[in-house]
C-alpha cells in the first residue's frame, strides 16, 4: 500500500470523527487507517488525522491513543508520524487491538486455535511514541 493523502468532505469527516470510538479501524503501522463504511474505504493518513484531530474542539494538546490495529508496531510508522505532527506522545498497540462489547481490550496477536480470537500467549501492548523519536 502507497502513502497516499486522500480529500474528504466536511461531511465525511465530520461523520469520521463522530463515528471514531463505535467503528473498526484497519490500518498498515506505516500508511494508513482505513475506515471501512457501508458505501466506500477511506483511507487517512497520519498528516490527514493530525489536521482533523487539530480541528476537533475537543483537542487538548494532550497525549493520543489509537485504537487500531497495529499502529504501534514499527518504530518509524503511523504513530511516530502522528506524534511528529501533533507535537504530543502518541500511544498504539504494537499487535492487533482486540476489544469485547463491555469495553475490555487486549493487544494481543490471533490466536492459532481460533483467528477470530486473541492469543493467550503471544500478548503486546501499548507503546508511546514521542516527537522526533524516543519511542518508549
Amino acid at each position: 500500500m502507497e502513502n497516499k493523502t486522500i480529500s474528504i468532505t466536511l461531511a465525511e469527516e465530520k461523520m469520521l470523527m463522530s463515528m471514531a470510538s463505535l467503528i473498526s479501524l484497519r490500518t498498515a503501522p506505516q500508511t494508513a487507517f482505513k475506515y471501512l463504511t457501508m458505501e466506500k474505504n477511506i483511507e487517512i493518513d497520519s498528516r490527514t488525522l493530525a489536521k482533523m484531530i487539530k480541528r476537533n474542539p475537543q483537542y487538548k494538546r494532550k497525549g493520543v491513543r489509537l485504537l487500531s490495529c497495529n499502529t504501534g508496531s514499527s518504530p518509524s510508522g503511523f504513530a511516530q508520524n502522528l506524534a511528529n505532527k501533533l507535537g504530543i506522545p502518541v500511544s498504539a498497540p504494537n499487535k492487533l487491538f482486540w476489544s469485547d462489547a463491555y469495553g475490555n481490550h487486549i493487544v494481543a496477536s490471533r490466536s492459532q486455535i481460533n483467528p477470530k480470537l486473541p492469543s493467550s500467549s503471544d500478548r503486546g501492548e501499548f507503546v508511546t511514541f514521542y516527537p522526533g523519536g524516543n519511542r518508549k
